[in-house]
């Protein structure tokens, strides 16, 4: 008669072990697989953010290159703060040109530039427009903006997104030697209800400056973020020493 084989199977302790591993093994897979989509997903939205944040800054820009509309007409208009700017451009020519106020907003709570853009009253005259108080169009132009830190000695503080500069102005100048025709090194206190309006008719020069990132994990800033940074500078002729000592923009 021939001898049957062995008939041993696994015993419980030895199933419980095999099925452990095989847990470990099954949850690390997931857990790689679950990171590296999560890994793609913020590389994605960071890229996202990046390239709508820099078209963002491109189109403002521009615009605010087009807002000598009349020599010597004040192009940033009163209310404009740190956080709001708000400004006329045009593009065209002479008595054709039919300008648009721009109010661009940037809200930190929401991470967003939004932008709401005026069109004239009926009967407005060339060179004294007035707006609607209703805009025409409203658009986000960005999210995931914030406003740049920097640090001073030890403490860290936000820089405005948008600051306002003048030309040297006699008896108040921030320079050490001023020379006229050089632009102020400090910007415009723009607070609270904004730039009044004689401050707003001296601003000759723009800065717009923010970072762009995904809020990391906490809601804190990513630590590698874009930092976008422009200027746009309203003079239409060089200043010289033979000027007044405050040039007027867009002259």
């Amino acid at each position: 008669m021939p001898r049957l084989g062995s008939q041993r199977g696994f015993t419980l302790i030895e199933l419980l072990v095999s099925m452990a591993i095989g847990s470990i093994i099954s949850l690390t897979a997931v857990g790689l697989i679950v990171t590296t989509r999560n890994s793609g997903n913020r590389i994605n939205e960071q890229i996202h953010i990046d390239q709508t944040a820099r078209v963002a800054m491109e189109n403002l820009m521009r615009n605010l290159h087009s807002a000598c509309v009349v020599p010597e007409k004040p192009p940033v208009q009163s209310g404009s703060t740190e956080s709001t700017l708000r400004f006329i451009s045009a593009t065209g020519q002479e008595a054709a040109v039919t300008p648009v106020l721009h109010e661009v907003l940037f809200t930190a709570s929401k991470e967003e530039l939004k932008e709401k853009l005026y069109e004239t009253n009926t009967g407005s005259t060339y060179g004294e427009w007035t707006f609607k108080t209703s805009p025409a169009t409203e658009r986000q132009l960005a999210t995931g903006i914030q406003a740049i830190t920097e640090k001073q000695g030890a403490t860290e503080r936000h820089v405005p997104v948008f600051r306002y500069y003048e030309y040297y102005q006699e008896n108040t100048s921030t320079h050490v030697n001023p020379h006229p025709g050089e632009l102020e090194t400090e910007y415009l206190a723009a607070s609270g209800s904004g730039l009044n309006t004689e401050l707003a008719e001296n601003v000759s020069k723009v800065t717009v400056a923010f970072r762009a990132a995904p809020i990391a994990a906490g809601h804190q800033p990513e630590p590698k973020a874009t930092v976008l940074e422009d200027t746009a500078l309203y003079r239409l002729t060089p200043t010289s020493v033979e000027e007044s000592a405050s040039p007027e923009p867009c002259a």
